[in-house]
Parts: C-alpha cells; structure tokens; sequence
C-alpha cells in the first residue's frame, strides 16, 4: 500500500498511470468512510473546492479538468 500517493492533475491522462486511478479513488474512500463517516466525506469534499482556485494558481500550465 502506497504511503504517498499524487491526487492533483499533473500525471491526468498518462496511460502508464491508469491502473492506480481506480486504487486511488477506492483508498480515499476507505479512508475517509471507515474514519470520518459521510459528514466529514462532504466537508472534505467542499474543503478541496474551497481550495481550488488556490491550488491551480500554483501550477504554471493551465489544467482543464473534462
């Protein structure tokens, strides 16, 4: 099991990384449920948003997300 793994959308789209999509999404979901509940699942959800436009100010290409 991974103990750092990259969430952001710099690797999006790399055909050798497409495995480790799905084991991502299933890890945080893990995580999150068996830790927190549904609750805290939304509030990290909304957090993440809040932090959107932050984040991608802090890459120099721009990132469209489709």
């Amino acid at each position: 099991m991974p103990k750092v793994v990259s969430i952001g959308p710099r690797y999006k789209g790399k055909t050798e990384l497409l495995p480790m999509e799905e084991i991502k999404w299933r890890c945080v979901t893990s995580l999150l449920s068996r830790t927190f509940g549904q609750d805290t699942i939304e509030t990290c959800m909304e957090a993440a948003l809040d932090l959107d436009a932050t984040v991608r100010a802090s890459y120099v290409d721009v990132i469209a997300l489709d």
